[in-house]
């Protein structure tokens, strides 16, 4: 049987609430950590540093962390290929081959098949906010794409 794993959580950080009540479309909405919200205030830095902290404390503790991580790091080394997405006569779809850290999109269409940026690694939706500028896209969210 395996014991169960105890951890002192010690004390969580401090959050300051605020009595901050909002009337959203006829619904009173309660939001008093509105002030996390702000990524570059030294109270939410001070605050996330010591939620860190607590995490750190924690995870340091975990039985075969190392192990676990080993083998998801080399599950994770193997590469991918995105499913084709067709918009009028040409196909996108995006690879990432072992040990690159973001896939790359390609662009298939009379007969050819190329990066889109050979040279540079990107997320897709770094591509997607670069073609909705050019106006071959129209939104991130849903990667549409325009089928001309």
């Amino acid at each position: 049987m395996v014991k169960p794993m105890t951890f002192d959580h010690g004390r969580y950080p401090a959050a300051r609430r605020l009595d901050l009540v909002e009337d959203l479309f006829g619904h009173q909405v309660a939001d008093p950590y509105r002030w996390l919200e702000d990524p570059g205030s030294d109270e939410t830095r001070n605050w996330l540093d010591a939620e860190d902290a607590l995490w750190a404390r924690y995870r340091d503790g975990l039985p075969h962390r190392r192990r676990f991580a080993d083998r998801v790091r080399e599950l994770l080394e193997v590469g991918s290929v995105g499913t084709p997405v067709w918009r009028g006569t040409r196909c996108f779809r995006t690879r990432r081959d072992p040990g690159q850290e973001h896939a790359v999109l390609y662009v298939a269409g009379a007969g050819d098949v190329a990066p889109v940026i050979p040279s540079v690694r990107v997320p897709f939706w770094v591509l997607v906010i670069g073609f909705a500028a050019a106006r071959s896209c129209c939104r991130v969210a849903g990667k549409a794409h325009r089928k001309d």
